[in-house]
């Protein structure tokens, strides 16, 4: 599953946001291309003729011409209303039952090992350790 959103800067350079979701990738193994069960998000903006110019946005306000933006990312930056496309675009990415899944699946994984820690903490105080 692949997103893009798409706008024009001042000067006339395209660029381009795209957020994609990976279920399923090919591994070299030993000689054989093995298919494996995945689930990656990847997120980049690319300006025309630069190439890729970052793979997060900084919400920090910054102030460009007399204009205040948003958010930026590298140095290019970001007008409020390609950001409300941009998080459109990664929130239906992210609610994807792939994603969703994986997503509960770390959580319970934290649990236990915050629960693991605690209690080897807690043995470990008793053993005098």
């Amino acid at each position: 599953m692949k997103l893009t959103h798409t706008w024009k800067t001042q000067s006339g350079l395209k660029v381009t946001a795209t957020c994609e979701l990976t279920l399923k990738e090919t591994q070299f193994s030993d000689g054989w291309n093995v298919e494996t069960d995945v689930c990656k998000k990847s997120f980049n903006i690319s300006v025309e003729g630069m190439g890729v110019i970052g793979t997060y946005i900084s919400r920090k306000n910054q102030e460009m011409g007399g204009v205040v933006y948003p958010a930026t990312c590298g140095k290019l930056v970001i007008s409020q209303e390609n950001l409300n496309e941009i998080d459109r675009m990664v929130a239906e990415i992210e609610s994807h039952p792939a994603w969703i899944a994986k997503e509960e699946k770390e959580a319970k994984n934290r649990k236990e090992s915050e629960e693991y820690e605690a209690h080897r903490a807690k043995m470990a105080k008793v053993m005098g350790y």
